[in-house]
């Protein structure tokens, strides 16, 4: 079977039944578009091959997989949140080469400059942009304004709940917890306490 659509890939590791309960919805959720629509390039590691011998084997034994898949090991910060992450990011780059809470409208590629709302032009020697590509492209223009419309994307909110007190013995071993239901408006629960 050719593997053209990540449809193909998951249904040649994971079968028809797996893909139908848990696959298919989930990924939809995940990236907001079906499975036959996306390619298989941009998966890279992102998304694990199933060893079903250890899958068994785990079951039989009541065992957890450790250290399976491309989300196996994460490394948070001591104090701070995922959010430490880029503020260890700008004290390194400088918080004086940031431009926060300013709308740009163009960037020009051959000089090195952009240029903001009110019109103030700013010229740079590394340009790190954290707009959408296609948003981006737009603001570049001239050969780049072709690839504006040609970006499927889809957006998320990530929102982060802390709870104090002890986690359930049932849940004491888990980080992860997935939801392919469309009855909740969320895919991923995870847990930075295990």
């Amino acid at each position: 079977m050719a593997k053209e659509t990540f449809r193909d890939w998951l249904l040649e590791g994971f079968g028809e039944e797996l893909c139908d309960s848990f696959m298919f919805p989930y990924n939809f959720k995940v990236w907001g578009y079906p499975a036959s629509e996306m390619n298989v390039e941009w998966m890279g590691e992102r998304v694990a091959t199933v060893d079903v011998d250890s899958i068994v084997r785990n079951a039989v034994e009541d065992k957890d997989s450790i250290g399976w898949g491309p989300n196996s090991t994460f490394r948070f910060p001591l104090h701070g949140g995922t959010g430490q992450i880029w503020k260890n990011t700008a004290e390194r780059i400088g918080h004086d080469k940031f431009q926060l809470n300013t709308r740009v409208t163009s960037v020009d590629l051959a000089n090195k400059k952009i240029t903001t709302a009110s019109g103030e032009e700013i010229v740079y020697d590394r340009l790190i942009s954290t707009v959408a590509l296609n948003c981006l492209c737009q603001m570049i223009g001239g050969e780049f304004s072709v690839f504006q419309d040609k970006f499927k994307f889809s957006s998320t909110h990530v929102v982060g709940i802390g709870l104090e007190g002890a986690v359930p013995e049932h849940l004491a071993t888990k980080c992860w917890l997935y939801f392919p239901e469309d009855n909740c408006p969320f895919c991923i629960v995870d847990s930075l306490s295990c």
